[in-house]
């Protein structure tokens, strides 16, 4: 969905709602843009840069060269711990990224990864992943295969016995709500939820309180038969 990122959503460009969400998490020391530099996403690089986010410009189809780049560009040493998110992913949890930090922290150095979808529980677009600068370096070096380059995480994930992980997630499964933004259906169904989480209370909107709302006013997805 081409622009989906500058789709107004409730006033606001669609990315505002994300960086608004992160704003929220306690332990990040700061966030950063990682988009691509194809012409089509000058609009967006630019509006990050207006809103003061650190942005960084890379490959559009080697997203793991993009990432790791951009956390090189930002600093980062093999100690230190990357949260990913989508872009896609308006409503992630910033409870949910401080609980991968302090995870993470926890078992460091031994843990490596830290997720919250090993076991689908959380929407689809709302979960959180996180893994050490070195872990993302070895990946960089290592990974050959298409979805590895493109996902960015597969490479780290599906090997536990080299990259120790820890993984979080809610009681309730709630894996059959969808969240993120992919099509033109999704992006509608984002405004008229948040429409009704601006009218219900302040950020930061917590998962729980996401799924509350769907179901408290029967917001139904188009593209979910259940």
């Amino acid at each position: 969905m081409p622009g989906k990122g500058l789709a107004d959503v409730c006033g606001q460009p669609a990315l505002w709602h994300l960086f608004a969400q992160l704003a929220y998490a306690r332990k990040l020391d700061r966030s950063v843009l990682a988009t691509t530099n194809r012409p089509t996403d000058d609009p967006l690089a630019r509006y990050g840069t207006d809103q003061g986010w650190t942005v960084y410009r890379g490959d559009e189809h080697d997203v793991l060269d993009r990432y790791y780049r951009a956390a090189q560009a930002a600093g980062c040493e093999p100690g230190d711990l990357i949260v990913r998110v989508g872009g896609d992913d308006i409503l992630v949890d910033p409870a949910m990224v401080d609980r991968a930090i302090e995870l993470y922290l926890a078992g460091a150095p031994r843990v490596q990864y830290v997720c919250s979808n090993r076991v689908p529980r959380n929407p689809y677009g709302g979960d959180v992943e996180a893994f050490s600068f070195g872990a993302l370096e070895q990946a960089w070096r290592e990974a050959t295969l298409p979805e590895e380059r493109e996902h960015v995480s597969p490479f780290i994930r599906n090997q536990p016995e080299r990259f120790p992980d820890a993984e979080f997630h809610g009681e309730e499964d709630n894996s059959r709500f969808r969240l993120s933004i992919d099509y033109a259906e999704d992006l509608a169904f984002n405004r008229e939820l948040i429409g009704w989480l601006m009218r219900e209370g302040p950020r930061p909107f917590h998962m729980q309180q996401v799924v509350d709302c769907i179901r408290k006013h029967h917001l139904q997805h188009p593209r979910l038969t259940t």
